[in-house]
């Protein structure tokens, strides 16, 4: 057998594979830099030594996937796209690069920007495969793998603690996620779950090669003196410590990676071992981690409970498959493109409007939606026949390993990441796939040592070649993404001004790397401000230049509505053409349909210039509703002013007519809003849309939307006020004393305090005492035993007043003003008093 390579020739790849996690999270395009030079530095220190390995998946079919990945990308004849994706033509010729001119050539990629980033990203995934896969053979290699992910794991989760208790929400000042919350170093709390579970599953391997190892499965013995102690302690703890802050994130489906891959290990284990002593152990490790998760996983449990209600409303993953699906059906051959997702699901999406949806939040509908029929046959079976190879190394009781713990923990880790991703994108992100990626390849690597012929051929002059190859390509296209970022850095630094200088390192950038198209929209908005103080020649001048920019930049991604929005305010801002601004303008609402920020910036753009065109965006369906119906509404008004046109605006729902009654109340428009207000039955309350009436001075129309008889306190209250507004205190002091007719409450209203002393002496010792309630009590009391007409009704209501909680003084108060005929004030005092018994 050949000498095999040194082991510190893993050294490079192995260091890119735990700084992704580390680093970079879920891995940005500088991570994938860093982590493509190392990939492709061992990929050339290891090119002469890449053995051929036993087949796994037949060449044709490999040449097939191959094909597949890089045909999105060539460049065809119109008609032969028209044939093969004829959706991908009719977008195109729908949403040409400059309007009115449809290519000759196109691809089937409905974004060649957004593929070729994925691309990127599998090539990095193969590169580790490979490496892993040719690795796994090498003596000292398993230890070394294992304790590396062991090592990453405890470095993850001593993040985690280090952000909780620094409160940042900065990944080490590189990347500051919008949504707030991340873990660790990662912007999604489930894709620190994935990592730090599937990591935990394969590395407990080696816990248990050095505690029990599994003789039954090992190829040659394995001697007491080979087995270490301290491995065992440093993974005990960095298991625990791992399990505990994948607890605290609060990721669910991290909770279902470890239970499938379990269960995965369990069964692996009654197949593999003869000991029944080993199972227990693996039975008290289930009980301990169940018990770390009882006892420090309250936030988990909760979200566990909210499951089902996020699934379907808070963030609707059901839907989002439902129509990606959808989707599909328009590409059902090829697909839309790898690395498409986000153009195409916000062109064709039916709802979330105002959200930008990345991922399917199911990695295999993804593959579906993005490759097709042909897409999904090929790379679904690629993936299926090396899944099934690696189950079979682990299952097959023939198969004997040099270290069989770490294959069935691989197998495991496996096993729950592919459960994952039935409803999670963690197969796009970068720093999971690989290390999902490195632990197939290292079980086929295992795989293909035991197959190996006692004498392995050496690779052979054209394997060589392209080894070299593939690795000087991952690092050409490595540098230019880390050329190109340093560039953006240079050119991003200074966000308080922009100088010439900035916009040529940020151009300079996109010329390295034109696929980050991203980049574009922040280089047209430098070079706008650039243009604000210049000459008209020279904004013309400029403005086409950039133009032109925007223009190959759109070519890479043509649905992307961003760019064309830059596009269409750069036209609209320094182009004579004001018809092709305009033009634009619409395309950019066609291309995102559901977005209702677009048509609006351009109704308020054309609100004074073109009022007819501002018309034209504010009528759009997709502002009539949602919580920005009111804008629109205060736009609409401002550019006509027309309260019947206002209607054609309005859906007839509820809630559209609660907030049309809102706006017709707050410019005086009394009877537009009472016909709202009439529309809108129930969108609130019957008490609360009776106050709506009120306000407007239409109380015939509060008393109709009360029920007969009314069904609360608040709706009784609401009839008092509508009749005493319509005027009739009679029925208004009817409706008030019926709340608090026969409560308990009124009992100690109705009985009266005895009185010890004259309302003269009682009046001067409360003069004394203001806030004795008793004095207060004995003199209203008193004031109440003469007639009528010779009461003190200005002390009462006085005391009233002052003493708000003493409801016996509010009903005699109320008695001395209905004895006196004077009903309206009668019934005011007994909604008073009805409010006050009400909060008692």
């Amino acid at each position: 057998m050949p000498d095999r390579p040194s082991l510190w020739r893993q050294y490079p790849w192995l260091l890119g594979l735990c700084l992704a996690p580390i680093l970079y999270g879920s891995v940005t395009a500088e991570g994938k830099a860093v982590v493509g030079l190392l990939l492709g530095v061992s990929l050339l220190l290891l090119a002469l030594d890449m053995e051929v390995a036993a087949p796994v998946v037949p060449k044709r079919w490999a040449w097939l996937c191959a094909v597949l990945l890089v045909l999105p990308l060539v460049p065809l004849p119109s008609p032969v796209v028209g044939l093969l994706n004829p959706k991908a033509l009719e977008l195109v010729r729908e949403f040409p690069v400059e309007q009115g001119r449809a290519p000759s050539w196109l691809c089937l990629s409905v974004s060649p920007a957004g593929t070729a980033e994925r691309l990127w990203e599998v090539l990095l995934l193969i590169a580790c495969f490979g490496l892993a896969r040719h690795a796994a053979a090498l003596p000292g290699f398993a230890r070394l793998f294992a304790m590396a992910i062991g090592a990453t794991v405890f470095l993850l989760a001593a993040s985690d603690v280090w952000y909780r208790l620094d409160g940042q929400r900065v990944i080490l000042g590189i990347w500051q996620p919008s949504w707030g919350k991340g873990a660790g170093t990662f912007a999604n709390r489930n894709h620190f779950a994935n990592w730090m579970n599937v990591a935990t599953l394969f590395a407990f391997g080696w816990l248990l090669r050095n505690y029990r190892p599994l003789h039954a499965a090992r190829g040659a013995s394995l001697p007491p003196e080979c087995r270490s102690r301290v491995d065992v302690l440093f993974l005990v703890a960095t298991f625990l410590f791992g399990l505990l802050m994948t607890v605290a994130s609060g990721s669910r489906g991290g909770i279902a990676v470890l239970l499938v891959g379990g269960f995965v290990w369990l069964v692996l284990l009654v197949r593999r071992s003869r000991s029944r002593s080993r199972w227990l152990t693996m039975g008290v490790v289930v009980l301990v981690a169940g018990g770390v998760v009882l006892f420090t996983g309250e936030a988990l449990i909760r979200r566990l409970a909210e499951a089902e209600m996020d699934f379907t409303t808070t963030y609707p993953k059901a839907d989002i498959w439902k129509q990606s699906l959808a989707i599909f059906l328009k590409f059902p051959v090829f697909g839309c493109g790898l690395g498409t997702f986000v153009a195409t699901y916000g062109h064709f999406k039916q709802a979330g409007g105002e959200a930008t949806f990345w991922h399917a939040e199911n990695d295999y509908v993804q593959l579906l939606m993005e490759t097709g029929t042909v897409g999904v046959i090929a790379f679904g079976g690629l993936l299926f026949l090396l899944g099934r190879a690696g189950w079979l190394t682990a299952w097959d009781r023939a198969h004997r390993h040099a270290e069989p713990e770490l294959v069935l923990g691989a197998v495991a880790a496996l096993t729950g990441f592919a459960a994952h991703a039935v409803f999670e994108f963690v197969g796009q992100i970068t720093s999971t796939a690989l290390l999902a990626a490195a632990l197939l390849g290292f079980v086929i690597g295992c795989r293909d040592h035991i197959k190996r012929a006692a004498v392995p051929a050496p690779p052979g002059n054209w394997r060589v070649i392209g080894n070299r190859l593939f690795g000087v390509a991952l690092i050409v296209v490595a540098g230019l993404q880390a050329a190109a970022f340093w560039h953006w850095t240079q050119g991003r630094g200074d966000a308080s001004s922009v100088s010439r200088a900035q916009v040529e390192e940020v151009r300079h950038s996109l010329q390295l790397a034109p696929w980050l198209v991203e980049r574009q929209a922040a280089l047209t908005r430098m070079e706008v401000r650039l243009l604000r103080d210049a000459p008209p020649e020279t904004q013309r001048e400029q403005a086409a230049a950039a133009r032109a920019q925007l223009n190959r930049s759109i070519a890479w991604d043509p649905l992307n509505w961003e760019l064309r929005l830059e596009r269409a305010w750069l036209d609209l801002a320094f182009s004579s053409d004001r018809a092709l601004g305009l033009a634009e303008a619409r395309e950019v609402c066609r291309l995102n349909p559901r977005q209702p920020l677009i048509p609006l910036r351009f109704a308020r753009h054309f609100a004074v210039r073109d009022p007819n065109a501002a018309w034209e965006f504010i009528s759009q369906p997709v502002l009539t509703s949602g919580p920005r119906l009111r804008e629109v509404l205060e736009l609409a008004w401002t550019i006509r002013g027309d309260a019947s046109a206002l209607w054609s605006l309005v859906p007839d729902t509820p809630g559209a007519m609660l907030t049309f009654g809102e706006f017709a109340q707050s410019k005086r428009l009394t009877g537009l809003a009472a016909e709202a207000y009439r529309r809108a039955a129930g969108a609130l309350p019957p008490a609360q849309m009776a106050d709506r009436f009120l306000q407007i001075k239409r109380p015939e129309l509060a008393v109709q939307a009360v029920p007969q008889p009314p069904a609360s306190d608040a709706d009784r209250l609401a009839l008092a006020r509508a009749w005493l507004q319509a005027g009739n205190p009679v029925k208004a002091l009817d409706a008030a004393e019926s709340v608090w007719r026969g409560r308990p409450a009124s009992e100690s209203m109705l009985k009266p305090v005895p009185v010890t002393e004259t309302p003269v002496t009682l009046k001067r010792r409360l003069a004394m005492t203001p806030e004795d309630v008793k004095l207060a009590r004995e003199l209203a009391e008193s004031i109440y035993e003469s007639p009528a007409p010779k009461r003190d009704l200005a002390t009462l209501r006085d005391l009233a007043r002052r003493f708000p909680g003493e409801l016996r003084i509010a009903w005699l108060q109320l008695q001395t003003e209905v004895e006196l005929n004077d009903y309206p004030r009668a019934a005011r005092t007994a909604m008073d008093l009805a409010a006050r018994m009400m909060e008692q």
